[in-house]
């Protein structure tokens, strides 16, 4: 429908409520008249309808008389409040809509993404200097920091001749940190890297973790491979003195 012929089914409509009003007034007043009055008063009706078809305007010369703010004024409707809020319900972005609203793809988004993690902070870009860094951390007994700045160094280049090491110290942190399940994973790893100098003492370190873990048998069985095959090392006497223990502990279970 054109705006024009919005503007005039309005207009009808207004001259339809004056009208019902003005038949309102005059059905009240003719019950108390006379019947002498009655003709009278039909032509003032007929003159009121004459006065809103000139205020109005004549719909088929088209002339407005009142324009369209005039017309929605009287029927009571507020143009600028409409377009006020139609904008605002055009404007809702999927960003301002309720959670539930959002597409399902947004929400899987927001549930799936991964917590971002902060990398560990270095002084040195040189592979080395980081080892010490890392080593230094777990010296202060900052174990976790240790741990981590080892896996870096892992990550970095596990072909250098110090990520033997660095797998290492990752299982001494976790022996330290109590975590003796994880440190066993860490020192059985150490066996992947060829011709590490740390074999015999993560062999001992195995021992003693299935010690704390109560389990004497494999406990004794892994000390005993440890004399077996590292009779020259420097831990051999350790390794000894655990064997002695368990051998009384195991006969007595």
């Amino acid at each position: 429908m054109g705006a024009k012929e919005e503007f005039m089914k309005m207009k009808r409509i207004l001259k339809c409520l004056l009208l019902a009003g003005i038949g309102f007034g005059f059905q009240f007043w003719t019950g108390c008249a006379t019947t002498g009055s009655y003709t009278q008063e039909q032509e003032i009706a007929s003159g009121e309808e004459t006065e809103i078809d000139k205020l109005l305007g004549g719909e088929e010369s088209g002339e407005e008389s009142l324009n369209e703010d005039d017309v929605l004024r009287l029927l009571g409707i507020n143009k600028e409040s409409e377009t006020t809020e139609e904008m605002a319900m055009g404007s809702r972005t999927p960003e301002t809509q309720a959670p539930s609203q959002l597409p399902a793809t947004q929400a899987e988004k927001k549930e799936t993404e991964p917590a971002s993690t902060v990398p560990p902070t270095w002084r040195s870009d040189s592979y080395t200097e980081r080892y010490q860094e890392a080593l230094q951390a777990y010296r202060s007994k900052k174990y976790q920091e240790a741990i981590e700045k080892f896996n870096t160094l892992l990550a970095t280049n596990p072909r250098h001749h110090l990520a033997d090491n660095c797998q290492y110290w990752i299982g001494e942190a976790y022996y330290d940190l109590g975590n003796y399940q994880q440190a066993l994973m860490a020192f059985e790893k150490v066996f992947t890297f060829p011709n590490s100098n740390k074999n015999d003492s993560a062999q001992l370190k195995i021992g003693l973790c299935y010690m704390k873990l109560n389990d004497n048998q494999r406990a004794l069985q892994e000390l005993q491979k440890f004399v077996s095959n590292y009779p020259s090392s420097e831990y051999i006497g350790i390794a000894k003195q655990k064997i002695a223990e368990l051998e009384g502990k195991v006969s007595s279970e």
